[in-house]
């Protein structure tokens, strides 16, 4: 009798370690796949988002969130004087290249509205774009992508 309650024990404890193994892996992978480690690829970190070149060259990309990663889904960001999305989602993720000209239009919104950009890839020189924006009289100019 003692040797089944030993084993019974035993196969208690080994339940609960599995448990707690498989809840330590999943928010493991959870956290690797929404970048929530510590390793973020922020750029005020001093990280950044990886650089591609596709059939048309050599790209960057950038992240931009509004305030407090609030919906502004009539904030359209402009590339090159084209919508080239809004903030729906409170952030937006884009693709640039040497030269393009990116603004914010607010124009549908009375009030001043805060952007930031968090994420920018390694070959855009920083130098020549707002980080911290705000728009007033609705139209922000972050900058004019110049690679380095």
């Amino acid at each position: 009798m003692a040797n089944s309650d030993w084993m019974t024990k035993i196969n208690l404890y080994l339940k609960i370690l599995t448990i707690i193994l498989f809840f330590t892996l999943v928010t493991y992978q959870t956290a690797s796949y929404f970048n929530l480690s510590k390793e973020s690829n922020l750029k005020t970190q001093g990280q950044t988002i990886p650089v591609t070149r596709d059939e048309e060259g050599l790209f960057g990309n950038i992240y931009i969130e509004t305030e407090d990663l609030l919906s502004l889904p009539q904030a359209k960001l402009l590339i090159n004087n084209l919508v080239a999305g809004n903030f729906s989602d409170g952030f937006l993720l884009f693709r640039v290249y040497e030269g393009d000209i990116v603004q914010i239009d607010t124009t549908s919104y009375a009030e001043d509205i805060s952007f930031y950009i968090t994420r920018i890839s390694s070959n855009i020189d920083n130098q020549n774009i707002s980080t911290d924006i705000i728009s007033r009289d609705g139209k922000a100019l972050i900058g004019t992508i110049k690679f380095k």
